[in-house]
């Protein structure tokens, strides 16, 4: 069962980093100790240490699932389908356990849902063991455990906040990061290693096991309580996704960040999806060369870790949104600015888009606003409109042009 105690995956552009490379990213970069900061904490320590435990199992239980299914049907659709049924739940629900996790006590979700999957995964097991499985089970079984995961990783990434203080909270998102890629690294090529050894039924029950270590630390810890004065009515479900949607419609940040996953996994997918038959039918390999496979994947994740404080000190997060103006006002307090040399387009402000061709050009404001090559973002308030105007008019009559 997925386990993850961390603010993700943005990757959506996530600030994954390691110990050291961190200390840059920190509120006080001269203190050698913050990157490791948040150990200190012995509830975050307590759970890290079980949530890495618990991905190991879980990517051992994914790469035991995919092995299964060329087994079962080594058709490359139906293999691939074993893919399909583990994400699919994360874009059906996830939205909805966000807003789930905001209305009720994630503890006690977290740990309703751990022990569920607990006895999913452990019956399962017996039933790989039986030779009592099939395709569709194997589908079933994926999709509900994808579920269930999708529904407990936002109380996992909401409850970091609660086991550090504000300023190791950096630190511990990145912690947080190295720990799911080492397991990503280490659980698929253990699991290579032991369906060889003991079969296919032993991955799946020692992610059970390792699920059990998960639910202890979550009823060992108890959040501290917040004061009566700072808690607020919770939010009604409906409204919660509502307000979701809204923030995702309404973030150029976020919206650039959702469609860039969006092309990458697209493509991405279909590579681990049919991995397992490249080992097994291209390369002929066993379970032990899948295993590696993956977990070189994860290998290169978490390199990717450590190098990623350099690459964004030289060439910056989001090179194309690195001049973006500070200002950032509604998006119905938005107008459209780009260079031309007919002030008649400011008669008709637009309600669009922002653009800034740069300097030494007239800049005004209109309904037919297309961004010529180069131009680049900006956002502007609709009180500057009459500013942006004269300042076009009196450069166009400098020129010896016509007021119009």
């Amino acid at each position: 069962m997925v386990a993850v105690a961390g603010i993700d995956q943005g990757d959506i552009s996530r600030g994954v980093a390691g110990a050291g490379p961190m200390k840059g990213l920190m509120a006080k970069p001269a203190d050698t100790e913050s990157s490791l900061a948040p150990f200190r904490d012995r509830a975050f320590a307590v759970l890290w240490v079980a949530t890495v435990v618990s991905n190991v199992g879980t990517w051992m239980q994914g790469a035991a699932a995919s092995w299964l299914m060329t087994g079962l049907n080594p058709d490359a659709f139906v293999v691939s389908l074993v893919q399909v049924a583990a994400s699919l739940p994360m874009f059906l629900f996830a939205l909805p356990a966000g807003a789930l996790a905001d209305i009720i006590d994630r503890r006690r979700l977290l740990i309703g849902i751990q022990v569920a999957v607990t006895a999913l995964v452990a019956a399962f097991g017996l039933v790989v063991w039986r030779s009592w499985v099939t395709a569709g089970i194997l589908l079933g079984f994926t999709f509900l455990s994808a579920a269930a995961a999708a529904l407990i990783m936002p109380a996992w990434q909401a409850i970091v906040p609660q086991l550090v203080p504000r300023q190791h909270l950096k630190s511990a998102v990145a912690l947080n990061s190295i720990g799911l890629n080492v397991s990503r690294a280490i659980g698929p090529a253990l699991a290579g290693v032991i369906i060889a050894a003991w079969g296919l039924a032993a991955p799946f029950w020692i992610n059970a096991l390792s699920i059990v270590g998960v639910i202890a630390a979550l009823i060992w810890w108890h959040p501290r309580e917040e004061g009566a004065g700072r808690r607020l009515p919770p939010e009604q479900f409906h409204r919660a996704i509502g307000a979701g949607l809204r923030h995702a419609r309404y973030n150029p940040r976020l919206r650039a960040a959702l469609v860039r996953a969006a092309g990458f996994f697209l493509f991405a997918s279909a590579y681990w999806a049919l991995l397992p038959l490249v080992a097994r039918n291209q390369v002929g390999g066993g379970p032990s060369l899948y295993g590696i496979l993956l977990g070189a994947i994860g290998a290169g994740a978490v390199g990717a870790a450590f190098a990623l404080p350099r690459l964004t000190r030289l060439f910056g997060a989001d090179r194309l949104g690195r001049r973006r103006d500070a200002r950032h006002s509604r998006r119905d307090d938005a107008v459209c600015v780009r260079t031309t040399t007919d002030d008649r387009a400011c008669r008709e402000p637009d309600r669009r888009h922002v653009v800034d061709r740069g300097a030494g050009d007239d800049q005004c404001i209109g309904a037919s606003c297309p961004a010529r090559l180069g131009a680049r973002p900006r956002t502007v308030d609709l009180r500057d409109r009459d500013v942006w105007c004269a300042d076009a008019r009196k450069r166009r009559l400098g020129r010896g042009g016509s007021a119009g």
